[in-house]
């Protein structure tokens, strides 16, 4: 698993069109979410439950280390040369995202399986961006 995180003051995305014919049913609606940190993550072959924890623990450091209102986690395979398959990825990012708010935390997520248009703009402090690999 790959994560980018990104402290940002927003991201906005719009599903254009589906990239899988297992692209999770979503409208086509533009969506803004402010002042995040942005969670771009990428699942790959042999990621499984157990990556979930480890993740949300880096997720969680990171978020009291910026201090954003909320998180933001958005499926991006571009962070990988050898992706999981489309239903473990999904699988593993929708835990990653109950755990999070298991947690307590405001948590958002993109799409999965579609293209998408988005903007993000990420602060400029010497914590803004990290990437993690586990």
């Amino acid at each position: 698993m790959k994560l980018l995180l990104l402290h940002a003051d927003f991201m906005e995305w719009e599903p254009t069109k589906p990239a899988l014919r297992s692209a999770e049913p979503t409208t086509k609606e533009r969506k803004r979410v402010d002042d995040a940190l942005v969670v771009m993550i990428s699942v790959e072959e042999g990621d499984d439950e157990e990556k979930i924890g480890p993740a949300a623990d880096s997720i969680e450091e990171q978020f009291q280390r910026v201090k954003p209102s909320r998180i933001v986690i958005y499926p991006w395979v571009h962070l990988s040369q050898r992706p999981s398959k489309p239903y473990t990825a999904l699988t593993i990012i929708k835990e990653l995202a109950r755990e999070l708010e298991r947690r307590g935390y405001e948590v958002h997520r993109a799409p999965f399986g579609w293209y998408k248009a988005f903007t993000i703009s990420v602060k400029g402090h010497p914590l803004a961006e990290l990437s993690r690999s586990f």
